[in-house]
């Protein structure tokens, strides 16, 4: 979510599912990763061996006008 839209008493969050469509409750098995206002979510190979996801992502808000700037990088072969 963009760190420089914090606004005073925003409690909404956003679940991110990766191949799955994510529930927005807290606490289930499937609410997916969770970001709040002002967080980032990032992959990177730290070992040669590691894969980075290249599935779907679902992004599903807990409240209304929640925004999130998705940035995709895609490996030189």
């Amino acid at each position: 979510m963009y760190s420089t839209g914090i606004e005073p008493g925003n409690t909404g969050r956003i679940h991110l599912g990766r191949n799955f469509v994510p529930t927005n409750v807290l606490g289930q098995p499937d609410s997916g990763d969770i970001l709040v206002q002002g967080s980032e979510l990032s992959e990177v190979k730290s070992f040669d061996k590691d894969e980075i996801f290249t599935g779907a992502i679902w992004l599903k808000a807990s409240a209304a006008d929640q925004r999130v700037s998705v940035e995709e990088t895609i490996p030189s072969s």
